[in-house]
């Protein structure tokens, strides 16, 4: 199978776009239209895949029915592609799901950088979202900045200083302090001011109540 006796004997390989389902003598077959085969030597028609640029929609493995379309405006399909998460997404593109047959145009290619097709098929659930943008970048078209990143007035987004591990928590630590101990000194002040006016109305009633008593006496 998959192999053409020659006449001296010796076997030869189908070519690419062929296969030969058959031990017996006699040729190879030609794969159905659009379609070709990954290997020389195929021995089944199931080894028939869209080419290139196509990708397979509809399959019948029961009557080796195949069905290829050609692929979606900015993604990537090489041959033997069977499905939106087999795709690649080209560079200036990008996707909400490795599921989503549409891909959307970037206003800046740099941050799209996009991913080759052989690598996003590898990534579990194939490409799409985040993975499809640069670092630092982030949502629909990677046009908003991660957490942690600052856009510049450039308009890139650069990663914020001490926004790195324990760096980081640090940072958040000594902010948090200084706003407690501002806080607790705007409450000890006010503390403090609160108790002079009570002391001070305590002292001016106790020199009301003097005063009274020295005018009673002088009246005796």
């Amino acid at each position: 199978k998959g192999y053409v006796t020659e006449l001296d004997g010796s076997c030869t390989p189908c070519p690419l776009g062929e296969f030969k389902e058959s031990a017996e003598s006699g040729g190879c077959s030609a794969c159905p239209s659009l379609t070709t085969t990954l290997d020389d030597g195929a021995s089944s028609r199931r080894a028939c895949v869209c080419e290139a640029g196509l990708y397979l929609v509809v399959t019948s493995w029961a009557d080796l029915d195949v069905a290829c379309e050609p692929c979606p405006a900015g993604l990537l399909c090489p041959a033997g592609t069977r499905g939106p998460t087999q795709m690649g997404v080209q560079a200036g593109y990008w996707r909400m799901s490795a599921q989503s047959q549409t891909a959307y145009e970037c206003e800046d290619v740099s941050k799209c950088p996009g991913y080759p097709a052989p690598a996003a098929a590898a990534l579990p659930g194939g490409a799409g979202g985040d993975t499809l943008c640069a670092p630092g970048y982030t949502g629909p078209r990677c046009a908003s900045c991660r957490l942690g990143w600052g856009r510049g007035s450039d308009g890139t987004c650069g990663i914020c200083p001490a926004t790195d591990g324990a760096a980081a928590f640090e940072a958040s630590r000594a902010a948090q302090r200084r706003e407690d101990i501002a806080i607790l000194c705007g409450a000890a002040v006010g503390l403090f001011i609160a108790v002079g006016v009570a002391g001070r109305a305590v002292s001016l009633a106790g020199r009301k109540g003097a005063f009274s008593e020295d005018k009673a006496d002088d009246l005796v």
